[in-house]
C-alpha cells in the first residue's frame, strides 16, 4: 500500500467549465459515496499533488472523522480536501474496492470510535490509519464479495432513483391540476431592466428572466402573497424557563429537503444551542429561511406540540380558512414557489431569506376540492416514495452485514 498524503486545500469558486476539477470535500459524501446526481462545487487546482485517481480512497482525518470515499467518477478532473487522507493500493494483492465496503462495516465504525481523539474536533491521523487492521482474504474471494456488495448498491440506487421519479414528476402534477401552463425554457443570460424595476432589489439575480418566467406563469392563476394568507408565529422558548432535564429540538438538518418529513433530536437543555428558541405547537408549517430553496419545509404532526426550533425557520401558525395547511405545504414545496424564494434571498454560499421576504412569494389559490385533492396525490406519493426508500436502506444494511460476517466468520 503506498504512502497516504494529504490533499493541498483548494480555493472554491462558482466555475462550471467541465476543465475546472471537481472539489471532493467530506461533505459530499455519505455511507454509499456520493449519490447520483450530486451537485459539486469547482476548484482551481493550486499544484500537483492534490488529484484523484481511478480507485484512490480518501478517509477522513478531521471533523466526520472515518467517513470515506472511493474515486470513481472519472467524467471531470477532481482534486480533494486538505483534511482528507488519500490512500493507493497495490492492485495485485489488494481491491481498492474491498477495502472501501470494508470501512462500511461496524467492525470499522468501532474501531473509529476508539481510536479517535475527541479534542475540539475529532480526529485521526495518518499512522493511525495505516496502522487499522483488515481481514485480507485471497484476492479472488475479494472480488467475489466486492461483486456481491457492488450489485446490492446497484439494487438500492435503483429504488431510491424510483423513488425520487415519483417526487420529481410532483411539480408537472400540481401545475395540471391547478390548470396552469408550465413556462418555456429559457436561454437568455443577458438581460436589461429599467430603472423603475430596481425601485424594491437593485440586485442583478433578483431580476433574472427565468424568475420573470415564473411571475408570468403564476399570472395564469389567482394568486396571493403568503403573507395575505398566514402569519408566522412570534412565539419564543427560553431554556432557564425550561424544566426538565431535556428538550426537543428541530433543526435545518432535521428537515428532509426530499420528502419534507421532519423529527427531533433530545438535547440537554444546559446544552442548548443559541438559535433553539422557536416555540413549536402540533399543526404548525416550518420553512427553512437558510437555503430555502432546498425544500426544507415541514408539516408538523400533533406529536411534535411543544418542541423547540431553530430560529433558522419562520414557523406559520395561522392559516385562513380557504386554504387547506396541507395544500399550503405541498405548494410551499414546490418548486416554482422554491424558486421564488430563492429569487428573494440573499448571500452567496449560503442563501437565506428573511420573514418579510418570504411573505411575498406568489401562491396560487383554489377550490377546496382542487386542494384536497393535490394533497391526497401529494401524500400517496409520499408515501410510496418513503416505503421504496424504507427497502432501499434496508436492503442495503443486510448486505453489509452479510459482508461483514463472511469476512469475521
Amino acid at each position: 500500500m503506498a504512502e497516504p498524503d494529504y490533499g493541498l486545500s483548494a480555493r472554491a469558486v462558482a466555475r462550471t467549465s467541465d476543465d475546472e476539477p471537481r472539489y471532493i470535500r467530506i461533505t459530499d459524501f455519505g455511507d454509499d459515496g456520493i449519490e447520483p446526481g450530486h451537485e459539486f462545487v469547482t476548484a482551481e487546482k493550486i499544484e500537483d499533488g492534490n488529484e484523484l485517481y481511478p480507485d484512490d480512497i480518501l478517509f477522513a482525518r478531521s471533523g466526520s472523522v472515518g467517513r470515506t470515499y472511493i474515486h470513481e467518477e472519472l467524467s471531470q478532473p477532481a482534486v480533494f480536501a486538505g483534511y482528507c487522507i488519500r490512500f493507493r493500493f497495490d492492485q495485485s494483492q489488494v481491491s481498492p474496492r474491498f477495502v472501501y465496503w470494508w470501512t462500511k462495516t461496524e467492525a470499522y465504525s468501532k474501531w473509529v470510535a476508539a481510536i479517535q481523539r475527541t479534542a475540539a474536533q475529532p480526529n485521526i491521523n495518518k499512522e493511525e490509519y495505516k496502522g487499522s487492521l483488515i481481514p485480507l482474504p485471497p484476492i479472488a474471494e475479494q472480488n467475489r464479495l466486492v461483486a456481491a456488495m457492488d450489485e446490492a448498491r446497484a439494487e438500492r440506487r435503483a429504488k431510491l432513483a424510483e423513488a425520487n421519479a415519483l417526487l420529481a414528476g410532483m411539480d408537472d402534477f400540481l401545475l395540471d391540476a391547478l390548470g396552469i401552463a408550465p413556462p418555456a425554457e429559457g436561454t437568455r443570460r443577458v438581460f436589461a431592466v429599467r430603472g423603475q424595476a430596481t425601485i424594491d432589489r437593485f440586485d442583478p439575480h433578483f431580476h433574472s428572466p427565468d424568475f420573470s418566467r415564473i411571475e408570468e406563469m403564476l399570472s395564469q392563476a389567482h394568486c396571493e402573497p403568503l403573507g395575505n394568507i398566514a402569519t408566522l408565529s412570534g412565539e419564543t422558548w427560553k431554556p432557564q424557563d425550561h424544566e426538565q432535564p431535556t428538550f426537543r429540538y428541530i433543526e435545518i438538518s432535521t428537515v428532509s429537503p426530499q420528502t419534507g418529513e421532519a423529527y427531533w433530536n433530545d438535547v440537554p437543555t444546559a446544552e442548548a444551542p443559541s438559535r433553539a428558541r422557536m416555540q413549536i405547537r402540533g399543526d404548525d408549517i416550518i420553512v427553512s429561511l437558510t437555503r430555502p430553496h432546498h425544500g426544507s419545509i415541514a408539516h408538523l404532526g400533533p406529536e411534535f406540540d411543544g418542541c423547540i426550533a431553530s430560529t433558522g425557520f419562520a414557523v406559520m401558525r395561522n392559516v385562513a380558512e380557504q386554504v387547506s395547511r396541507e395544500y399550503l405545504w405541498c405548494v410551499l414545496r414546490a418548486k416554482f414557489c422554491l424558486q421564488q424564494m430563492l429569487q428573494r434571498a440573499s448571500g452567496g454560499n449560503y442563501p437565506a431569506i428573511t420573514e418579510r421576504e418570504l411573505e411575498k412569494i406568489l401562491i396560487p389559490i383554489t377550490d377546496a376540492a382542487t386542494q384536497d385533492y393535490i394533497a391526497a396525490e401529494v401524500r400517496q406519493r409520499q408515501d410510496a416514495a418513503r416505503q421504496l426508500r424504507g427497502q432501499a436502506e434496508a436492503g442495503w444494511a443486510a448486505a453489509k452485514g452479510w459482508f461483514e460476517a463472511a469476512l469475521l466468520t
